[in-house]
C-alpha cells in the first residue's frame, strides 16, 4: 500500500482513495489529474510510483513544492516472525529497496520517499485471518492475541492509529528532510532476540 501526498509543504490532505476517486469520477474529469489536485492519493501497490514519474513528466506535481510518498511494508521484511510467509516478507523487503531506491530518484524534485514497517498489530483484518489464528493457537483468536501481545517487549500489539500516526508525520513539515528511511513501528519487536 502506498500513501502518496503531493502539494505545497504544510498544506497536505491524507484522504482515503475511494473517497477520493468517486469525487474525481462524479466530477467526470481525468482521474489523475483531479487526485493530484486534491494533493493525497493511495494506491495499492509500487505502480503508484511508477504512474507518479509518468504524470510528472507532463503535469509538474514538482513544480508544486515536492511531496511525500509513504510506502507501508512490515516488520517481515526485515526478520522472521515465526510463522513461514515467504512471499509476504520477500514482497515487503523489495518494496523497502524500492523504497530507497525511488528516494534518491525524486530528491531533486523535493519528494520524499519512506517506508513504515509495521509489527504485530490488532486489526480486524487480522482477527478474521483464519490462517493466522491457525498458526498461532489452532484456531483460538484470543489465544493468538493474547501470544501476539507476549511476543511484543511492549506487552501488547499495536493499532491502526499507530500506523496512522507515523504517517502523519512523515506527510508532515515535521519530516521535510526526511527520505529513504524505514520507520519501524512495533513496540520493540525487532529490537530483542528471537521471534
Amino acid at each position: 500500500m502506498n500513501l502518496i501526498a503531493l502539494g505545497q509543504i504544510g498544506h497536505r490532505r491524507l484522504l482515503p482513495h475511494r473517497f477520493q476517486r468517486d469525487l474525481c469520477l462524479q466530477r467526470r474529469v481525468d482521474l489523475p489529474s483531479c487526485l493530484l489536485r486534491h494533493h493525497a492519493l493511495r494506491l495499492s501497490n509500487g505502480a503508484a510510483l511508477f504512474q507518479l514519474s509518468l504524470w510528472s513528466q507532463n503535469r509538474g506535481p514538482f513544480q508544486q513544492g515536492g511531496g511525500s510518498i509513504i510506502n507501508i511494508s512490515s516488520i517481515a521484511s526485515i526478520r522472521h516472525m515465526g510463522i513461514s510467509y515467504v512471499t509476504y516478507g520477500t514482497s515487503k523487503a523489495a518494496m523497502n529497496q524500492m523504497t530507497r531506491t525511488t528516494a534518491i530518484e525524486f530528491a531533486r524534485h523535493h519528494v520524499r520517499v519512506n517506508a513504515i514497517l509495521p509489527g504485530l498489530m490488532k486489526t480486524p483484518m487480522v482477527e478474521h485471518s483464519a490462517g493466522l489464528a491457525a498458526s498461532y493457537a489452532k484456531g483460538d483468536v484470543e489465544a493468538m492475541w493474547r501470544a501476539r501481545d507476549a511476543q511484543v517487549p511492549m506487552g501488547h500489539m499495536g493499532d491502526a492509529f499507530d500506523v496512522a500516526n507515523a504517517a502523519l508525520f512523515l506527510a508532515s513539515d515535521e519530516s521535510k528532510y526526511v527520505t529513504g528511511i524505514e520507520l519501524v513501528v512495533d513496540g520493540g519487536i525487532t529490537c530483542k532476540a528471537g521471534a
